[in-house]
């Protein structure tokens, strides 16, 4: 499955806080159905409050199909780019 450019958290601030008004989805490329929630304020704040759900179970798309992930790996799941490990180095004895 593909993820999407599109950031999760950048979606779902949108969606909490101008959800009924249909920010998310223009965000994310829907413009058609942006327009739709901006006209009936987010299906009376049923669809907008669905469209939160979706984004934070990670079933929310973009315009092209591709998930919009809340996490920051953007797609390289199971990779830890950019972690860093630390490794305790024992204690030498003297001799």
């Amino acid at each position: 499955m593909r993820t999407s450019s599109k950031s999760g958290v950048t979606a779902l601030l949108l969606c909490i806080l101008l959800g009924p008004l249909g920010f998310h989805r223009f965000y994310v490329g829907k413009t058609g159905s942006g327009v739709a929630q901006l006209l009936t304020l987010g299906g009376f704040g049923i669809w907008a409050f669905i469209d939160l759900i979706t984004i934070v179970t990670g079933k929310f798309t973009d315009h092209s199909g591709a998930v919009v992930s809340l996490s920051s790996s953007s797609g390289s799941s199971g990779s830890d780019k950019g972690t860093t490990h630390h490794t305790q180095e024992k204690p030498r004895r003297a001799a």
